[in-house]
């Protein structure tokens, strides 16, 4: 992170030039509190998309992704086409989260 800090322009004037982790963190709060699944499907993608988009924007980019994790979240996409029933998120590597209701297993 220290790299992306220093180069990535999606995390010094985006992210937070406009406080996006913590606006996340309490929206996301807000989600679990209310038990508002889809919003809290729909927060949790965003900031994993957003923290690998930093990482490409980051020089030399960090590409953490692989073609499995890739497939991981285009199958969620699909999932979630007409509603919301899994999210995803992934470290710093290419391990892919998934987090869903037990309904929905």
């Amino acid at each position: 992170m220290a790299l992306s800090l220093q180069t990535s322009q999606l995390m010094q004037h985006g992210r937070l030039a406009n406080n996006l982790p913590q606006r996340n963190i309490e929206e996301l709060e807000v989600a679990l509190q209310t038990r508002d699944f889809a919003k809290f499907c729909q927060l949790t993608i965003r900031e994993s998309n957003q923290l690998h988009a930093i990482c490409l924007d980051t020089y030399p980019p960090l590409n953490y992704m692989n073609g499995h994790s890739r497939q991981i979240t285009a199958m969620c996409d699909s999932l979630n086409k007409d509603e919301e029933t899994v999210a995803y998120s992934i470290d710093a590597g290419f391990h892919v989260f998934l987090f869903c209701l037990k309904t929905n297993k």
